[in-house]
Order: C-alpha cells, then sequence, then structure tokens
C-alpha cells in the first residue's frame, strides 16, 4: 500500500514512497506491487521506477463514471497510465 488511511486517487504520494518499495524489494524475492492513491501517469511512472506492477482503482472507476459508461475515458486512462509505465522500464 502506498498509503495509509482511506483509499482513492490522490494529487500526491508519500515523498518516502520510494525508499519505502526499495525497502521492500530488497527484503523479499517477490513481486513488489504498489497501489492506493495512484491517479495520474506521473504517479505511476514515479513508482514503476520501484516496483514490478503499479495498480490503479479508484482513478478508473471515477473516470468511468466520469465517462457516462463510454469507453473512450477508461480505455484512454489505461493507456496513459501503461505508456508511462512502459516508458520506465523495469525496475
Amino acid at each position: 500500500m502506498s498509503i495509509t488511511g482511506v483509499t482513492g486517487a490522490r494529487a500526491a504520494l508519500p515523498v518516502d514512497l520510494p525508499a519505502r518499495l526499495d525497502t521492500v524489494r530488497a527484503a523479499s524475492r517477490a513481486p513488489v506491487a504498489v497501489g492506493f492513491g495512484i491517479s495520474a501517469p506521473e504517479q505511476a511512472a514515479a513508482l514503476a521506477e520501484h516496483a514490478d506492477a503499479v495498480v490503479v482503482g479508484s482513478a478508473l472507476v471515477a473516470e468511468i463514471a466520469r465517462s457516462g459508461g463510454r469507453a473512450d475515458g477508461p480505455v484512454a486512462l489505461v493507456r496513459s497510465l501503461a505508456d508511462a509505465v512502459h516508458a520506465v522500464g523495469a525496475p
């Protein structure tokens, strides 16, 4: 989990999150996934440098609601998040 407290999209994530992810990675051989609060491609890209997976939930649900059930909004969001993560490459 990237944050404590209530889940949902955030404008900013904790500044110490990358260091915490690196600590988790050093302590385990299991893949590291990070979620809770991630809502923007920039956030996903920054975390992709420290994790094997970036999990986005609330931002996607909000985009589905905003788009009125049309697929173009959620698809565009997922595409932008995936492009940002893939641009970084593996940790």
